[in-house]
């Protein structure tokens, strides 16, 4: 449940972007500033939330979270100025950084190896279901009613955080130590190879999705194929059926693979995909890149993720996830604004070709660095 609602802060409302910056006459930089506000929070609070869910325990970090999140809908439901909704973004930003973050440490303190692996694949399948199902709604709700119903979702984040308050029972932890023990375990951390590895990539993959995917191709697919907003939509839909696959057969992709070849492979399915849509002539084309970049992430994203959490010790694992986390929304923020710029200066069929272009370079890096990644 947690995760599915951490994901509603952008796809219910991924496809109505346009449409929102129409109503209060902003331009397309705009759009950029809609998603980078919802991620930016959590560059800067996302690692001392990891700490305070070291000490204090997953459960209240996460009630308060959610709370904060649901707020966070209600304010941008009513907001009657753009600065207003901003605002709104800002709060679901908070209230969304840690979310996800501790659903995988929890799961990292009750599975070990290749049940843990199973697990974080399972949680990324949950999540991929809700980024194949909410754009759809979000979509229709946009389309049928305008985009203030589409948002208003996001406030179950209110009734979600009673619920893990009062129910979920919180996780058996070691001694989380002092201050400066955790400390000597992060620098430690810091030094590992699987977790130095991971973090680059999550940051490339997440530019990548939140200045190609999220802020050009909306803009691509209204402008070359006079796609609705819930037609657009069932292009999200569809890679996220796509994640959804990868996510829940990961650990035999895995166990075939191993991680660091399930990198590389994914890297190239990425560029591919972006590759494909760029330089589409048909909407097969694009709903085929669609499951080509889908099935990448479910399977690159819960990997890295799994190796992000399993670098560390249980006394510093949030925090280590969670400084994940803030490296992902550091990569949505700027990959968003980034991307949103260059929309003034390149055409959106370009853009997305340049994401293509930008992952075979990262897949040549990782091919001469193969040695020190071995590890991996």
């Amino acid at each position: 449940m947690v995760s599915m609602i951490s994901v509603m802060s952008t796809t219910l409302i991924a496809s109505s972007t346009p449409e929102i910056v129409e109503e209060f006459n902003k331009n397309d930089f705009a759009r950029s500033l809609i998603l980078v506000l919802s991620s930016l929070p959590a560059v800067f609070i996302a690692p001392s939330l990891g700490f305070l869910a070291d000490r204090l325990g997953r459960r209240k970090i996460m009630s308060v979270s959610l709370l904060i999140f649901g707020l966070g809908g209600i304010v941008g439901y009513l907001a009657n100025s753009f600065e207003l909704f901003l605002f709104s973004r800002v709060l679901i930003g908070c209230g969304s950084s840690g979310l996800i973050g501790l659903v995988i440490t929890s799961i990292a303190d009750f599975w070990e190896g290749k049940d843990r692996i199973k697990y974080i694949g399972y949680n990324s399948a949950v999540i991929s279901t809700g980024l194949m199902i909410l754009p759809l709604i979000g979509g229709y709700l946009a389309e049928s009613f305008g985009w203030r119903v589409a948002v208003i979702p996001m406030s179950i984040g209110v009734i979600a955080s009673v619920v893990i308050w009062k129910f979920l029972p919180e996780v058996k932890r070691k001694s989380s130590g002092n201050f400066s023990e955790q400390l000597v375990a992060a620098r430690l951390l810091i030094r590992d190879s699987r977790f130095q590895l991971s973090l680059v990539m999550l940051f490339l993959i997440f530019f990548m999705i939140f200045g190609a995917l999220l802020t050009v191709l909306p803009d691509f697919l209204k402008d070359k194929y006079q796609m609705s907003e819930s037609q657009r939509s069932t292009v999200y839909a569809v890679a996220a059926f796509s994640t959804t696959v990868a996510g829940i057969y990961l650990s035999k992709i895995r166990k075939k693979l191993g991680a660091r070849k399930l990198i590389l492979f994914c890297t190239v399915l990425f560029s591919l995909g972006n590759l494909v849509v760029g330089f589409s002539t048909s909407l097969s084309m694009v709903y085929m890149g669609a499951v080509i970049f889908g099935f990448a992430e479910g399977a690159s994203v819960a990997t890295l993720q799994e190796l992000v959490v399993s670098s560390a010790t249980q006394h510093v694992r949030a925090t280590a996830m969670l400084c994940g986390v803030a490296i992902i929304r550091l990569a949505q923020a700027s990959g968003a604004l980034i991307f949103g710029l260059l929309l003034s200066v390149f055409e959106n069929n370009q853009l997305l070709v340049l994401a293509g272009l930008t992952y075979l370079v990262a897949f040549l890096v990782q091919l001469v660095f193969r040695k020190q990644l071995i590890r991996v």
